[in-house]
C-alpha cells in the first residue's frame, strides 16, 4: 500500500469522501424506494430514532359523482395520515491502530470502511423485503405452487392480476433472484433484439423491460419463518367476498396453525393463480386474508401454505410500483469537535443505493475506534400496488 503522509486517522470527513469512489452493488429495492410520498417530502425531516413522519394522502370519494339538479351539495374533504417511524438503528465498527496511519487513505477505506457499510445496507435490503412481504396484497404461482421456471406467462399474468384487481401503471418494476434472471434470459423475449428483445442480454447479461417491468436483479434471499398447518380446515362454507374466514381442526376444536402476516395459502384442491391468497392474521378460530375471497370455499376445505422459505423452493420474485414503498434515511446528531472529548462525526452518503449513514472517529491510545451507523424507517404506503411471484422446485407442466 502506498504511504500517505498527510493522512490523518482522526478525519471522518476524509473517510466520507474517498468512500464515494467505491460503487456498491445496486440493491434495487432499497435505491429505487421513495423518500417521496403523494408529493410530501419526507427525507431530511427526521433527526433521531423512533421520530414519527407523518404524510397527508388525498382520499378517493366513495360512490358515484352526483347529477347535478338545479343546486349543488359538497362535501367536506378528506385525507389519510400515513406515518412512517424511524424505528431501526444498525451499526458496524472497527479499531485501526497508529501504524495504520502510514497506509494510503483509499486503502483503509477499500479493506475496513467499504465491506461494513455494504453489511449495514444489506441489512436495510433484508428488512425491506420483510416489510414488503408482509404489506403486499398480492401472490400467485402455478403447477401446484412449485413451479422451478418463471416464464413470459408469468410475467404477463402478474401484469393482468394488477391491472385486473388493483391498478397498473407505466413504471412497474420486477425484482427476481439470479434463478429466475436465468429462466428470463433464456427467452427469446429478452434476446431477440431485432423484434422486442436487448442484445444486451446475450452480451452483458443486462436486464431489459418485459410486459410493463423495469427489470433488477437482487442475489441477496430474505429470513422468512416456514408456514405450518397441522390440523386446520374452513368451519363453515365462504361466499365470495369473504376476508374473515371460520376455520377449525375439523373437529369444532381451534384450529392447529401457524401462519404470519404474507404467508400465502390456497383452499382444496384450488390452485391457479387467482387462487392464491395473503394472510392478514390468523387464530385458532380465524383466518383473516388481506383481499377478499374470489371464489366460493366450501366447508371442511383444506388449508395449503405455500413454501416460501429460503432456499431451493419458495423463491420469492417481487413486483410492485416503486412509489408503493418508502424509505428514509438519516444521520446521527453532530458532535462539537471542540468539545475535547476526541469524538468526531460526519454524515455520509452513498449514492448507489441513496443511503445516508453517520461516521463517528474516536481517538484511542493506540489509534482510533471507527463507527458506521444507519438510522432508517421504511413501510409500505401502498400495500396494493404489489404483489410476489413464487419461484418452487418442481418442473413445469
Amino acid at each position: 500500500m502506498a504511504i500517505n503522509s498527510n493522512f490523518s486517522i482522526y478525519e471522518p470527513e476524509a473517510f466520507v469522501e474517498v468512500a464515494l469512489a467505491n460503487q456498491y452493488p445496486d440493491r434495487p429495492m432499497v435505491s429505487k424506494a421513495v423518500t417521496n410520498v403523494a408529493g410530501a417530502s419526507i427525507e431530511g425531516l427526521v433527526a433521531a430514532r423512533n421520530k414519527t413522519v407523518s404524510i397527508t394522502r388525498a382520499v378517493k370519494p366513495t360512490g358515484s359523482p352526483s347529477s347535478y339538479s338545479g343546486s349543488y351539495s359538497l362535501g367536506t374533504p378528506d385525507a389519510n395520515e400515513e406515518q412512517l417511524v424511524i424505528n431501526k438503528h444498525y451499526y458496524s465498527g472497527f479499531s485501526i491502530d497508529k501504524a495504520d496511519q502510514k497506509f494510503a487513505l483509499p486503502d483503509l477505506v477499500q479493506q475496513h470502511f467499504i465491506p461494513r457499510l455494504h453489511q449495514l445496507i444489506d441489512q436495510i435490503n433484508s428488512d425491506i423485503k420483510t416489510e414488503a412481504r408482509a404489506a403486499f396484497e398480492v401472490a400467485f404461482a402455478d403447477n401446484n405452487t412449485d413451479s422451478t421456471v418463471l416464464s413470459a406467462n408469468d410475467l404477463a399474468e402478474a401484469r393482468r392480476i394488477m391491472a385486473a384487481r388493483k391498478f397498473v401503471s407505466d413504471n412497474m418494476m420486477m425484482v427476481i433472484d439470479p434463478f429466475a434472471e436465468k429462466d428470463l434470459t433464456t427467452l427469446s423475449l429478452f434476446q431477440q433484439a431485432n423484434t422486442r428483445g436487448d442484445s444486451g442480454i446475450q452480451l452483458g447479461g443486462a436486464m431489459g423491460r418485459a410486459y410493463g417491468f423495469d427489470f433488477f436483479i437482487d442475489n441477496q434471499g430474505s429470513d422468512h419463518t416456514v408456514a405450518t398447518v397441522t390440523d386446520a380446515v374452513m368451519a363453515a362454507d365462504e361466499a365470495v367476498g369473504q376476508t374473515e374466514l371460520t376455520i377449525d381442526d375439523g373437529s369444532g376444536g381451534a384450529a392447529a396453525v401457524s401462519l404470519s402476516e404474507g404467508d400465502i395459502v390456497t383452499f382444496g384442491a384450488a390452485k391457479g393463480s387467482d387462487d392464491f391468497y395473503v394472510v392478514e392474521s390468523q387464530t385458532g378460530t380465524v383466518l383473516t386474508l388481506k383481499e377478499p375471497l374470489r371464489a366460493a370455499v366450501a366447508n371442511n376445505a383444506t388449508i395449503n401454505p405455500v413454501d416460501i422459505a429460503s432456499g431451493d423452493t419458495g423463491r420469492e420474485q417481487f413486483f410492485y410500483d416503486p412509489s408503493a414503498l418508502a424509505l428514509v434515511t438519516a444521520v446521527m446528531p453532530s458532535v462539537d469537535s471542540g468539545s475535547g472529548s476526541g469524538v468526531r462525526r460526519a454524515a455520509g452518503f452513498e449514492p448507489t443505493n441513496n443511503v445516508n449513514y453517520t461516521l463517528t472517529v474516536e481517538e484511542t491510545k493506540s489509534g482510533a475506534d471507527i463507527l458506521i451507523e444507519v438510522l432508517y424507517g421504511t413501510k409500505v404506503f401502498r400495500p396494493d400496488l404489489g404483489g410476489r411471484y413464487i419461484r418452487g422446485n418442481v418442473s413445469k407442466a
